[in-house]
């Protein structure tokens, strides 16, 4: 969709928003959010995130290019 240029893109959203997304409390959201700037994931400013290390945060959720098996709802 040509939303990201070299890993930045446009990030509106403040750290309330997504503590109240989440269902977290600020303070936390905010310490965790500091862990991972520390860890190197991310950059934040003027609107934008920038992610530094894409292939960390892929492992950190878990997620695997291997199709996910269909399962039966009940």
């Amino acid at each position: 969709m040509g939303l990201v240029a070299d890993g930045t893109f446009a990030f509106p959203l403040t750290q309330q928003h997504i503590a109240d997304a989440l269902g977290l409390s600020l303070v936390h959201t905010n310490k965790t959010l500091a862990r991972l700037r520390r860890m190197g994931m991310f950059t934040r400013g003027n609107g934008t995130l920038t992610l530094t290390n894409p292939r960390v945060i892929e492992r950190i959720a878990q997620y695997f290019d291997a199709e996910i098996p269909l399962r039966p709802l009940i």
